[in-house]
């Protein structure tokens, strides 16, 4: 028989050479590789659901730990211990509402708390926070129910108990924390309702719509919250066959599959509240994207197809594609974003141009996320500044105050705590940051009527404003600090009378609002110094601060060519000028 030559034996050689090479490394370490990837499944799969478990625990100890310390600051204050032992004396009405007075101030700095009840021993209401409802009768809802679940589970005793209501999964999370009088007798407890809508946020790593079952109960098994209506119908979930395993077991944190293998189970027990968090995660979910087989059999396909076809696919499969994709590389070099849109075949080339396609789209997003992200910052940076100016605010203020209480006995302390409210009041404009400038000029007179209390007579102030003023806004946070300034550091080292101009001015389209006292003013040096610090804003609390807070806020607002000028002579007074942009306020 007449052999084959060398030459016509290479298209047949080389191409079963390749498919064995291929093949088989191709099969084996398929193989290997499937195992492999399951067991680092299964490994990130416990390490994340451990993370979520103690994400939510962390999350929930935090709400906890705000409204357990609203509780005991209340329960602590003897003025409050008081007035609840002379209500179970005498129930007077006027007692009554001093204690509704006390728990509604209590509750409402605490945003983790949507309601504070008092349930005292000796007492046919149950008070409340709530404005709506300040006293509810024992033999109403749910006062009839909170005074149950104070005789059986929190009479002298601080704890966390589950309350029938509209909260997540038909459950409200209520903390006890017992009222002792001054000699040790029990006076009844407070009874604080968690935010629903903060308890929520904080288990919603529990939450996830990823078929994942999450339960938060007490270590016997009593439900508190779970995600799956099947499960949290039982009385314990002790009994569960998805997470009875986890009651039985020592350990504060682990995890297991379930005897059918459906389930991967994970628990953690909360030293800090008592709780056992738990989650199950059905194995599908895990090992769904673990198989690899049909990546291995197009992997060898395309190998013997490629070393057949030869040269006359290499031009369609490699050179072509190529072309393309240096042709859009170029145009990315010049700044334009393009996808290929059309990758060919599944082959490793068709994979380069898929993850050129993938990268360009995460570019697109990463550049647009940017550009969000910035926007936040901005956003971020102004509540920040924002509140600081709150805070600074609030201690000069309280610190007037206090110096007014010491030096008289109480009429005049009072009537500047309530212009202090009243000012708080109008601060708060429904959580708005613009506000129009009437509000603004009403801010400004409580503040006033407040420092005019102090100084009495010695204090003279003008307003000076322009019309229409109604039919513009601006931040609210600008004005009040630069006049708190003036009295501040220009009228307290300075005996005597002080005259104190304000004015609002429209000046070609934008606010000039100017405040010129008679203080203790500047020297040039000093004027000129506390001016260069407005252009570096350094966010550390010190001297000229607000100031500078309040520059910043402009900066970022409106841009950095308006902003505020200072000018002053030693002895003679200082005037302080901000200058921004007039904004028309929306129509209604």
């Amino acid at each position: 028989m007449k052999s084959i030559p060398w030459y016509k034996r290479i298209p047949i050689q080389i191409p079963l050479i390749l498919l064995l090479v291929t093949l088989i490394p191709t099969v084996a370490f398929g193989i290997r590789d499937r195992q492999v990837t399951r067991q680092a499944q299964l490994q990130d799969a416990q390490r994340e659901t451990q993370e979520r478990l103690r994400e939510t625990a962390l999350l929930l100890q935090t709400v906890m730990q705000e409204v357990e310390a609203t509780a005991r600051e209340l329960a602590e204050q003897a003025s409050f211990l008081d007035l609840a032992a002379q209500y179970q004396r005498q129930a007077e009405s006027r007692l009554a509402s001093q204690l509704t007075l006390a728990l509604g101030q209590s509750a409402w700095p605490c945003p983790s708390m949507s309601a504070l009840y008092l349930v005292l021993e000796q007492a046919d209401c149950v008070f409340t926070s709530l404005p709506s409802q300040k006293q509810i009768s024992i033999t109403q809802e749910p006062a009839q129910s909170l005074v149950a679940f104070y005789q059986e589970y929190a009479k002298g005793q601080a704890t966390w108990t589950t309350f029938p209501g509209t909260g997540p999964d038909g459950q409200e999370i209520v903390y006890w924390r017992p009222l002792r009088s001054s000699d040790g007798s029990l006076l009844g407890a407070l009874a604080c309702q968690m935010d629903s809508a903060h308890f929520a946020d904080a288990v919603s790593a529990l939450r996830r719509e990823d078929g994942a079952i999450g339960a938060i109960t007490t270590y016997p098994g009593r439900v508190l919250c779970c995600t799956d209506p099947q499960e949290a119908a039982q009385e314990s979930l002790a009994g569960s066959a998805i997470f009875s395993q986890a009651y039985r077991e020592q350990e504060n944190t682990g995890s297991y599959f379930t005897e059918d293998g459906d389930w991967l189970v994970a628990h953690y027990n909360s030293l800090e509240n008592g709780w056992k968090f738990l989650c199950a995660v059905p194995s599908s979910q895990i090992f769904g994207a673990a198989g690899g087989w049909a990546y291995m059999l197009v992997l060898s396909l395309s190998g013997l197809a490629s070393v057949l076809l030869g040269s006359l696919l290499l031009f369609r499969l490699v050179i072509r594609p190529l072309g393309r994709l240096r042709g859009k590389m170029e145009k990315m070099e010049k700044g334009q974003l393009e996808t290929l849109d059309s990758y060919g075949t599944e082959n490793e080339i068709g994979i380069i141009l898929r993850a050129y396609d993938h990268m360009v789209v995460r570019l697109r997003q990463l550049i647009n996320d940017v550009y969000v992200q910035q926007l936040l910052r901005k956003q971020a940076q102004l509540s920040s500044l924002q509140s600081q100016m709150d805070e600074h605010f609030l201690y000069n203020t309280l610190n007037t105050i206090y110096c007014q209480a010491s030096q008289e006995q109480a009429p005049t302390s009072a009537a500047m705590i309530l212009q202090l409210s009243r000012y708080f009041r109008l601060n708060l404009s429904q959580g708005q940051e613009k506000i129009p400038l009437p509000e603004i000029l009403e801010l400004i007179q409580a503040y006033l009527k407040i420092q005019q209390m102090r100084y009495g007579q010695s204090l003279a102030c003008r307003l000076e404003t322009f019309p229409e003023m109604d039919l513009y806004v601006s931040l609210k946070y600008l004005y009040q600090p630069i006049i708190e300034n003036a009295i501040v550091h220009g009228f307290e080292k300075k005996l005597g009378s002080h005259h104190l101009d304000i004015s609002f001015q429209n000046e070609g389209g934008c606010l000039r609002f100017a405040v010129r006292d008679d203080g203790v003013g500047m020297s040039p040096e000093r004027c000129q110094e506390v001016t260069a610090e407005l252009k570096s804003f350094d966010p550390i609390r010190g001297k000229g601060y607000a100031l500078r807070n309040i520059q910043e806020q402009i900066r970022l607002t409106y841009g950095p060519e308006y902003g505020i000028q200072i000018e002053s002579r030693q002895g003679e007074g200082t005037t302080v000028t901000l200058v921004v942009p007039l904004e028309r306020r929306k129509s209604q």
